[in-house]
C-alpha cells in the first residue's frame, strides 16, 4: 500500500482538500463518529460489504448526537468490527462505513451522501471488500474455506516453525469461469470496487491486493485471472489507457455494455436504485470517455446498445416508472448486448434523445421520462399470443406466414391487445419491428468466449455471427401521435437466424429450397419499406 501511494505512476493519489462528510474517527480503544471540516485532507479507509438486512446499529437523526461522543464497538456487526481491526493494523486512524456515516432516515442526506460516494472510494487511500461474508454479521477476519469433496484437492503434511505438524491443501481453481465471491452478487459493490484506486481484498479462498500496476495475492504470486471481479476490474481501469482510439473508431461502447451485462447479474434490495447503483461508473466513464449519458446509455453507442435482450427469466415490468421502455434499466434481470451485430441500417438515423432528472444535481442518476426520437424503417407484424412467433399480417389465404425470426419479449405485461382497426387472427398482436442491423450477404463469425456464449431459441452457441436483421419489437402508445411521429413503447427484440439456428427437422435444415427462402426472406424483409420518425418513450 505505501508502494502504491508513494511510487505508483499510473494509481491516483487521493485528492488534496477532499473528504466524506462524515468519518468514523478509531482511537486505540474508542470509537467515534467525526464531521470533516470543508477542505480539509484526511486520510481514510472505506468499506465495502454486504449488509445482508437491516443492519443492527445505524446513525439517525435521533441517534446522531450520541455517535458524535462514542459508538460501542461490542455492538456493532462482525463485519465493522473487523474493518475496524484491520483499519489500526493499516495505521489509518478514519474508516467510512455507509450505515454509520450516513443518516440513514434523513433523504436529503442519504441522497447527498450517494452523489458523494464515488469521490469517497476514488479518494479513499486504500477500501477493505468483505468479499467472502454474505451478511454483515459473518465478519472476514476468521479462516478462509477449505476446498469441498467436489473440489479438485490434495493435502500434504507439513512441518510448522514450532515443531507441531500440521498439513497444507492444494486445490484448482478454474481459471475460465473464476471464482464468484458472496460481494459479487451485490449490485452496489461493483461501483465500489472499480472506482476504488487500491483494493484490499478478502476473499472466500485468499486475501489479495489490487491497483492499477499490481496485482497480487496474500504470497505476492502476481496473477491475472482470480476472481470475476478482479477480471472486470482490469478490464475497467486500463480501458481509458488502452482503448480510446478504439471506443471512437471500432467498437463504441463495448466496455460500458460488458460493465452493464456483468452488473445487470447482480441483485438491489430495492429496484429503483438501479440507474443510481451505477452512477458513480456511468459519471467516470462519460468523463474520461467525453461522452453524453443518456438512462444507461451512451450517446456515441445509443443505435447498438438499443439491441440488449433479457437473458434470464421473464418476470413483470416493474409497477413503478424507473426509465424509458428503450433502456435496459426498464426491466429486472440480466440483460445482454448483441455486442458481435450486423452493420447498423444505413435507414437509421438519431434525431434527438431528451431525458427529465429526478434531481438535476444527480445527471447519472434516476430519470422521471425519457423520450429517443429516430428516423428509421418500421414494418408492421402480428405476435403470436405465445409471443415468440411473428407472423405476416397480409391476407393470405390458407396458413398464416410465420417469420424465420426470434423474438425475446421483455417482461410479462397485459398491455398488448389487439388493435380494434386492424383486422388480426385470432389470439395474436399487432407490433412493430424496427430495424437496428441489416441484412449482410458475406457474414462474419468470431468465437464466444467461455461464459459469453450466445443463446438462440434456447440453445447455446459457441459462436456470434454478423450480418443478419436484428431489431427492437414496439407497440403503439396511448399517446399514439404528438405532432413528431408516432409515439412508441419497447415490448422485445427480434433476430433473423441462420438455417442451421432455426427450430426445423434437421433434413429440412439440408434442404436447397428451404435455405433459399431463408436467405430470401432476411434480404427482402425490408424491402420497399421507407424511413418514418419513430417516437420511443
Amino acid at each position: 500500500m505505501e508502494d502504491c501511494c508513494q511510487t505508483h505512476e499510473k494509481c491516483d493519489k487521493p485528492e488534496a482538500g477532499v473528504a466524506p462528510t462524515r468519518l468514523l474517527e478509531i482511537n486505540e480503544n474508542t470509537v467515534r463518529l467525526r464531521t470533516s471540516i470543508p477542505g480539509e485532507t484526511l486520510a481514510w479507509v472505506a468499506l465495502s460489504y454486504c449488509w445482508g438486512g437491516p443492519q443492527p446499529l445505524q446513525t439517525t437523526t435521533d441517534t446522531l448526537t450520541g455517535r458524535m461522543e462514542d459508538i460501542p464497538i461490542s455492538l456493532l456487526p462482525k463485519t465493522i468490527q473487523d474493518a475496524i481491526t484491520t483499519t489500526r493494523k493499516l495505521n489509518v486512524r478514519y474508516l467510512w462505513v455507509d450505515c454509520l456515516c450516513i443518516i440513514q432516515d434523513d433523504p436529503d442526506d442519504v441522497r447527498r451522501e450517494i452523489s458523494l460516494m464515488p469521490e469517497i472510494y476514488r479518494n479513499s487511500t486504500v477500501t477493505i471488500s468483505a468479499a467472502r461474508a454474505r451478511t454483515s454479521n459473518e465478519g472476514f477476519l476468521h479462516d478462509i474455506t477449505r476446498p469441498t469433496p467436489q473440489d479438485i484437492s490434495f493435502r500434504l503434511r507439513f512441518l510448522c516453525p514450532d515443531g507441531r505438524i500440521g498439513s497444507l491443501i492444494f486445490y484448482g481453481q478454474d481459471e475460465i469461469l473464476p471464482h464468484r465471491d458472496p460481494i459479487e452478487d451485490r449490485a452496489w459493490t461493483l461501483q465500489e470496487h472499480l472506482l476504488s484506486q487500491r483494493l484490499l481484498v478478502f476473499g472466500s479462498h485468499q486475501i489479495w491486493w489490487t491497483c492499477r500496476k499490481v496485482h497480487t495475492n496474500l504470497v505476492r504470486r502476481n496473477f491475472s485471472t482470480y476472481s470475476e471481479i478482479g477480471e472486470i476490474r482490469l478490464r475497467f481501469l486500463n480501458v481509458f489507457l488502452t482503448q480510446r482510439r478504439r471506443y471512437i473508431a471500432n467498437i463504441p461502447g463495448q466496455t460500458w455494455l460488458s460493465l452493464v451485462q456483468h452488473y445487470t447479474n447482480r441483485s438491489l434490495t430495492f429496484s429503483y436504485d438501479k440507474l443510481l447503483a451505477i452512477s458513480g461508473i456511468a459519471e467516470f466513464y462519460a468523463r474520461n470517455m467525453d461522452d453524453e449519458y443518456l438512462a444507461g446509455h451512451f450517446k456515441a453507442s445509443l443505435l447498438s446498445s438499443l439491441l440488449w435482450k433479457r437473458h434470464s427469466p421473464i418476470l413483470p415490468r416493474p409497477a413503478e416508472y424507473r426509465v424509458p421502455s428503450w433502456s435496459w434499466a426498464a426491466i429486472d434481470g440480466q440483460v445482454r448486448f448483441e455486442l458481435y451485430r450486423a452493420p447498423i441500417s444505413d435507414a437509421l438515423e438519431l434525431l434527438d434523445c431528451k431525458i427529465s432528472l429526478v434531481s438535476e444535481g444527480a445527471p447519472y442518476g434516476a430519470v422521471t421520462s425519457g423520450a429517443l426520437t429516430l428516423r428509421g424503417r418500421l414494418r408492421q407484424v402480428l405476435w403470436s399470443e405465445g409471443r415468440d412467433v411473428l407472423i405476416d399480417p397480409s391476407p393470405t389465404p390458407g396458413t398464416p406466414h410465420t417469420f424465420f425470426a426470434e423474438t425475446i419479449p421483455d417482461a410479462i405485461s397485459n398491455q398488448l391487445d389487439s388493435s380494434p382497426d386492424f383486422p388480426t387472427p385470432p389470439r395474436t398482436t399487432e407490433v412493430y419491428c424496427l430495424e437496428i442491423c441489416t441484412y449482410s450477404p458475406t457474414p462474419l463469425y468470431r468465437r464466444s468466449l467461455p461464459g459469453q456464449e450466445d443463446v438462440v431459441f434456447g440453445q447455446k452457441r459457441s459462436y456470434q455471427r454478423s450480418g443478419l436483421p436484428k431489431g427492437l419489437l414496439l407497440e403503439k402508445s396511448e399517446d399514439s401521435s404528438d405532432g413528431v411521429g408516432d409515439v412508441f413503447k419497447r415490448v422485445g427484440i427480434y433476430a433473423f437466424r441462420d438455417v442451421e439456428d432455426l427450430p426445423v427437422e434437421k433434413e429440412r435444415r439440408k434442404d436447397v429450397v428451404f435455405m433459399e427462402e431463408v436467405e430470401r426472406e432476411k434480404r427482402e424483409f425490408f424491402e420497399g419499406v421507407e424511413g418514418r420518425v419513430v417516437r420511443i418513450i
